[in-house]
Order: C-alpha cells, then structure tokens, then sequence
C-alpha cells in the first residue's frame, strides 16, 4: 500500500521552521535578537505546497483509473447491488443519475435495463399470445414488435433499448417461426375437420338413406379419400389419419360393423391401385384392433342399457330360479342376449333354485334368531327406558345377556349401553315434543323451556352427566365480572341463562346439582346469585352483579366477613342439633367448613341457618347419625346395604378393637365418592384396611334378596309351625320398615324422602309378591286336601 502523499509513492517534503539566534550589540546592556531574512519559510513554505499538487495531480489520475476499470471492488460492488433490482428500480436510478459520469457504471445500467425489460416482455408476449391473441387470423410479427416498442419506449435511454432490441432478436424469430407451425396445424386441422364432415355425411346418406351395408358405405369413403389427394393435396398420412378419425367416431357410437369396414377394407388410390387396410399399417395395427374391441364393448353396453329393464326383470327371475327354457326361447332373436347367454342364464336359474329350496330353511332360522335377539334387545331397552321415568329406577338397570343374532350364544347389553340408548330416545322424544308445540302455536322460546324443564327433571332424577351443563356451569366466576356486566355485551344474557340453570337444577334435585360443579369459584358466585333472587328478592341483573362483586373481592376482605369461630360453632351446634344430629366429626367439620365459606360470600347467620339447614336435607342421609352426601353413584338402597355391611365389620372387627356395637361405626367418601373407608367414633380412626365399594354393596343387595326370597318360600312350607313363623316375621320386618319410612319422611328432606320413596316402592314389590306366593301356596295345599279327600273316599268305597 503506497504510503506517501494522499496514498502516492511521493514523499512529501519536510515543512523545517528556521531558529531565531539573539546576537549582542555593541553599546548596550541588552542582547538584542538578531534579524535573519525570513524568506527561505517561504521558499520552504512554497515546495512543500509544490509537493502536495503534484501528488494530488497523481491522486486524481489513480482514482480516474478506478473508475473505469470494471473490475474494480467498488464497480463491481456497486454492478452487483444493481442486478438485484427491479425494472422500475433501475429506472429510477438511471433518472436519479447515479452512475455519476462513471462509464462502466452508466454501460452496466443501460445492460441491466434491457435485460430487465427483456425479461418483462417474454413473459408479457407469452401471455398475450396465449390469451389474447387469435392465432388463426391474427398477425404475430405486427403484434410483437407492437408490444416490443412499448416496452422500449418506457427504457430511459437509446442505449438501453438498443441492448434490449439486441436481446429480443433470437427470441423473436423463434416466436415467428412457432407461429407459422400454429397456423399450418391450425389450416390442416380444419381441413381435416371439412374432410371428415364430408365422410360422416356420406355414411349417414348411405346408411339411413341409401339403405346400403357398412362395406358400401366405406368404399364410398375410400373413394372420397383418394380423391383429396388431387383436390385437397392431402398427403398419405393425413389420409390415412381422416379414415381413422371417422372410424373412431362410429367406434365410440358403438357401430362395430362400419368401424370394422373401414379398418380393415382394401383401398383405391388416385391412380386406381389397391392400397393395404388402414389395419395393416404399422402404427394403425394396433391401435385399430383396440378400436374394434371397444366399438363391440359400446356396442353390447347400449344394447344393455337399451334393454335395462329387461335385465333387470330376468335378473329377478334367476334370482328366484324361475328362468326357464320357456322363458328362454321368449327371448331369443330378440338382440338382446346371444343364444349362449341365454344359455348359460337358465343353467344360473336351476342352480339358484336349487340353492334358494337349500338355504330356506337355513334363512328363516337366522331371521327368526335375528328377530328374537332384536325383540329382546328392544325390550330390554324398553324396561330400561320405563325403569328411568321413575325415582331411582336407574338403580335397576343391570348387564343383561340376550340371545346373539346369530344363533351362537348370547351377547352382552351392558348397564352403561341401556342408558346410552335410552337418553338417545329421550332426546329424540324431546325435540319431536318442542317440533310439535311450536307446530300447534306455542312460540319457540316457550317450547324451548318447556322442553328444557322436563331435561332437567330427567336428568336429575337420573342423576345422568351432562357435560353441556357442567360446563355453562363451571367457569362462570371468571367470565361475569363487574366490568363485563357494564359493558352489557352479548355475554350478559347467557350467563343470567347459566344462572338460572343453577336454580332450576337446584330445584330439581340438590344432589345431582352438587356433582356437576366442580369449580369453587363458581360455586360461591352461583350461591350468591341464588341467595340475592330467593332471598333478597334482586332482579336477575341485580343478582349478577352482587355475585361478581363477592367473588372479585380480595381474601382480606373475604376474611373479615367471615363469623367467628365461636359464633360459627355456636350455629353449628344448633343446626345439627335442630336436625337430630350430634356436633362431631365429619358432621362438625361439614357444617364449620360450609359455615365459614357462605359467611365469606356475604350471608348473615339467618341465610346461612336456613340455606345450610335446607342443604343438609336435600342431599344427605344420616347413617349412625353421621351425614352421608349425595352423589352420582348413591344407589337408593344404599343405606340399608351400608347398615347390613357396617355389621358384618363389627362381627369382623368389634371384639379386636373393642367395639361397643354396630352403631359405633361411620363411612367416610374416598377417592371422588365411590368407595367408603369404615371409621370408629370411639377410637376416631378407621377400623380394618378394606374399603365399601359398589362391588360390595351389589354383593350385600345379592344376600338381603336372596334371605327375603328365603322368608317368602318359608310362607308357603308344609309346616304349619314353620308357615306361621315366616309369616310372623314377614310382617314384623314389613311393620318395621314403615314404621322406619314414616319417621323418616316426617324429619328427612328431599334426599331420604327420595330414598324413602324407593325403599316403600321395593316394599310394595316385595309384600305384592309375597302375597302371590303365599296365594300359590294356598292354592297348592287347597289342591293336595282334595287329591287327599278324593284318595280317602275312593278307598272307602273299595
């Protein structure tokens, strides 16, 4: 790298400043400095300036260099920042002059413009000439170098439309030359399509006036053919390709026969001389014997179609083994079968009548099984859907083995597919109930909640999941907030619509209600809502917005609105002693937990007595004075199956632990509410390590049934003594359980007056059927004291 004066070899001269030396003076005290002429500063001064021009002279020469060297970095850079460009990019710099004088620059922009506009232009003529352009009439020269001037007329400069003219050069001629190959097909295709007009003309006359055969009417095409060699200037080939067009047509209409005539028939030149089958020529062999093959294939298609209903009429008959040779003869010459199809269709006829007399009775086997598995899948479905219209009639749906439809064995109608079956035609029911209301006048909303409260009626009653509701249910909380009940949006009234949905289900059944929530949230925000309507007496609105505010409100302030843990106990203690119940354990925790959580939701201790009182008797039953929830699972039966399992755990237990009786055992919910542990009041632990799970509990059921169908056969004994005492305690164990139900309807809420309502329902059944019995057993012995009489007085009168 040169390091002289502005980048040169040339050194530049060295600028030296001349010392001042003092000299003395005669005379004087002082030392005066002595005067030097200045002007060799100058002279320095001078060369040195001398030095920098020749080196900027040398500078200016170096950079013009540059400049005009192609293959300069910075020409090179500035060339590759400009093939990146658009058209109208390199426009701009050409007006914006940004080559600044430089050659190399100014030559690379005007080349990268018609390369530029080179490339626009074919993809605009490809485009013209492929959409617009009419090829058959149109002139291409005129219309390319028309579209050729107005893209050069927008390039800036001559030298930049002339690097674009020198560009399109080559590709005009190809295009020209392309064109005149369009035109040429273009001319010969409609010369084709006036030949082959003429020979469908001919044919046509021939055939339908004429009258003549196929073999006619192709030599007449023949003769056609040779003489457009003389008056058309038709080749060989091209010849030869209008034969094969016009025989191709009638191939496709299914005319095998003219097809066939002109492939395969000899031809006459224009001088008179046989010319071989179009068959016969390489490249028309094969291609003419498939042609053949598919004018027949046509052919016998149409004739089929033609005669479809026929067919299918004979179909029939040979399904049922009724195509006879009688039948066989009607048909024959008709064109529609060949003799060897009518042939072979009387043999298919004998053979399926001999199978239809084989299988018949095989057949109507399979139906009659078939019928009788579907009849008692349907009554099945039947009990189960009648079981489900009543109180706890779910409970008694059970797995259920029905004969399988093909005769092996039975197959399994499970508990769970009954009830999938049933709430699929009860929600069929229900819309063909809300169709038929608004057809009689009733407005859509109104069928719509019509139909929607005998849903919720349903469902609870069956306690059924419905994932809808839980799911309007759940998330409420979050999605009504005091800002969102400002803003009035189209939120507002589905979420009053999920409020009262709450209520509704509330109302129906509180312990179906409880197992669709499962958000605590929205749980606290509901049972606002409910209080501020019920209690407050609030319009739905109102209600909405006092819910949110609670729930909004920090856990500080939920704290301080909470009572006291003395006064909660206080509340506590009267409640459960109000419903009979003792404060311990888990009824205690209950009661404090619910208490302190709807005091932190605003409700004064009057709210909270009256709505956890209500709550407490609609979805709990005491079981050893310990409250016992509701839930999903809960057979109707369950209490008495868990008292008779709480007393095979303390014959089990009750020595080992020191028990004092049965009644010392409780059941606490595990794992979501389907299994139980057993604990002790007494020890307030759990007694063994084995759970009470529905398994169990159908077990227990299993054993009560099986000692009650006991005692109602011992009704019926031949022992007077032994009749006597299952009759005795027959009705002591009838006289105690509604003694028991009584009591229980008279203290117990809408829970044990369902369960009691199920139990007196399983009563009724089981007193109806031991009266049956007893009446059968009655009628027996009556029956046995004749045949006795009757012995008796035959043998006296031997």
């Amino acid at each position: 790298m040169a390091n002289g004066l502005f980048g040169t070899n040339i050194a530049a001269p060295e600028i030296r400043q001349a010392q001042l030396q003092p000299a003395a003076v005669p005379g004087s005290t002082f030392v005066r400095p002595q005067q030097r002429d200045a002007g060799g500063n100058l002279r320095a001064l001078a060369d040195a300036l001398g030095g920098l021009n020749s080196a900027l002279q040398t500078y200016g020469t170096v950079v013009a260099k540059e400049e005009e060297d192609p293959q300069s970095r910075a020409n090179r850079d500035w060339i590759a920042k400009r093939q990146l460009m658009s058209t109208d990019q390199l426009r701009e710099e050409a007006r914006l002059g940004t080559p600044a004088g430089v050659r190399v620059r100014e030559d690379a922009l005007n080349a990268l413009l018609g390369e530029k506009a080179n490339d626009d232009f074919r993809t605009r003529w490809t485009t013209f000439y492929n959409t617009e352009f009419d090829r058959s009439t149109g002139d291409a020269a005129a219309e390319y170098e028309r579209l050729r001037q107005e893209t050069a007329e927008a390039l800036p400069n001559d030298l930049a439309k002339a690097s674009f003219y020198r560009l399109t050069k080559d590709h005009q001629s190809a295009w020209m030359q392309k064109d005149v190959e369009e035109k040429t097909s273009y001319v010969k295709q409609q010369i084709n399509t006036t030949v082959i007009d003429s020979f469908r003309n001919s044919i046509d006359d021939s055939l339908n006036i004429h009258k003549l055969d196929p073999a006619k009417a192709a030599e007449i095409v023949f003769t056609k053919s040779a003489s457009n060699r003389d008056f058309l200037g038709l080749s060989g080939q091209e010849q030869n390709e209008t034969i094969f067009a016009i025989a191709e047509e009638y191939a496709l209409k299914g005319n095998e026969e003219l097809a066939r005539a002109l492939l395969d028939g000899v031809r006459k030149g224009a001088d008179g001389k046989d010319l071989p089958p179009l068959s016969k020529i390489a490249g028309y062999a094969d291609k003419s014997i498939r042609l053949i093959e598919q004018a027949g294939a046509i052919r016998d298609k149409n004739a089929r179609e033609g005669s479809f209903k026929v067919r299918v009429e004979d179909d029939d008959l040979i399904m049922r083994g009724a195509f006879t040779e009688a039948e066989a003869e009607k048909r024959r010459n008709t064109g529609v079968y060949t003799d060897p199809e009518l042939a072979n269709m009387v043999d298919q006829s004998k053979r399926a009548g001999a199978a239809i007399q084989n299988k018949k009775a095989t057949d109507e086997q399979k139906r009659a099984l078939r019928v009788n598995s579907e009849r008692e899948r349907g009554r099945v479905i039947a009990q189960a859907y009648s079981a489900m219209q009543r109180v706890g009639g779910i409970t008694g749906i059970r797995d259920v083995e029905i004969p399988s439809p093909t005769g092996e064995g039975t197959t399994t109608l499970s508990r769970a597919k009954s009830i999938e079956l049933v709430t699929d035609l009860f929600e069929e029911n229900l819309e063909d109930q809300k169709a038929q209301k608004i057809a009689q006048g009733t407005p859509e909303d109104v069928a719509a909640k019509q139909v929607q409260s005998a849903r919720i009626a349903w469902y609870s009653m069956n306690r059924l999941d419905n994932a809808e509701w839980s799911h309007a249910l759940n998330g409420i909380a979050s999605l009504v907030t005091p800002e969102t009940i400002a803003e009035r949006g189209q939120l507002l009234p589905q979420m009053t619509a999920n409020a009262d949905l709450y209520r509704n289900l509330k109302a129906a059944n509180p312990g179906y209600l409880s197992t669709l929530i499962t958000d605590k949230a929205s749980r606290e925000f509901l049972e606002v809502y409910d209080r501020a309507i019920t209690t407050r007496r609030m319009q739905p609105d109102e209600a909405l917005l006092m819910a949110a505010h609670e729930v909004a409100k920090d856990e500080i302030m939920k704290v301080r609105s909470m009572v006291s843990q003395q006064d909660a106990g206080k509340i506590a203690e009267r409640l459960l002693r109000d419903l009979g119940l003792k404060r311990e354990g888990a009824n205690a925790a209950f009661v404090m937990g619910r208490i302190h959580d709807m005091s932190r939701s605003g409700a004064s201790e009057k709210e909270i007595k009256a709505e956890l009182q209500k709550e407490i008797e609609d979805t709990s039953v005491p079981i050893n004075g310990v409250l016992v929830f509701d839930h999903r699972d809960l057979p109707d039966d369950f209490p008495d199956l868990v008292q008779d399992e709480l007393k095979g755990v303390f014959e089990v237990f009750g020595k080992r632990y020191g028990l004092p009786d049965a009644s010392d055992l409780f059941i606490v919910a595990e794992s979501g509410e389907s299994k139980w542990s057993v604990w002790s009041k007494t020890l307030r632990q759990p007694v063994g390590a084995s759970m009470i799970t529905p398994a169990i509990l159908d077990r227990r059921r299993g054993i009560r049934q099986a000692a009650q169908d006991e005692l109602t056969r011992a009704m019926v004994a031949k022992d007077d003594a032994k009749r006597a005492e299952a009759e005795r305690q027959f009705n002591e164990e009838v006289s105690t359980d509604r003694a028991r139900l009584a009591e229980t309807r008279k203290s117990g809420g809408r829970f044990m007056n369902w369960l009691a309502d199920a139990h007196e329902d399983r009563l009724n059944k089981r007193v109806e059927a031991a009266q049956e019995v007893r009446l059968r057993g009655e009628q027996e012995r009556a029956k046995a004291l004749r045949e006795e009489r009757q012995k008796r007085n035959k043998g006296g009168r031997q």
